[in-house]
């Protein structure tokens, strides 16, 4: 399994241009970068099989990168994990204590539960 890191795709695109992108997080205008991210890690998930979705906490910043949307039509015969620290809402899965909720209508979620012996 192939981890793709979602913090490691921003800092391979806007790197050396990451103090306005902080000032643009401050100033809500992170819809172009979502948009680049998003293209991004379709194009990394289609060369991985299978892959997980790694940091997806930094999605707290692009509400409209709906993962469960974006990457259940490139599955195919793949399979694609996204690790969440998350929990379950009626309308899908929040991220943070007050982040967004994604949808996962057409995704699996599984609860997995680590338990000192």
């Amino acid at each position: 399994m192939e981890p793709i890191s979602v913090m490691g795709l921003l800092l391979e695109r806007f790197g050396d241009r990451w103090e306005r992108l902080l000032q643009a997080e401050q100033d809500g205008r992170l819809g172009s970068v979502g948009e680049v991210l998003a293209e991004e890690l379709v194009k990394r998930v289609q060369e991985a099989s299978p892959a997980i979705i790694c940091d997806t906490e930094v999605l707290y910043a692009f509400p409209n990168v709906n993962l469960s949307a974006l990457l259940y039509p490139h599955s195919e015969r793949r399979v694609i994990v996204v690790s969440a620290k998350a929990v379950q809402v009626a309308g899908g899965v929040q991220l943070l204590v007050d982040g967004p909720a994604y949808p996962v209508g057409n995704a699996t979620v599984l609860t997995v539960d680590l338990h000192d012996e």
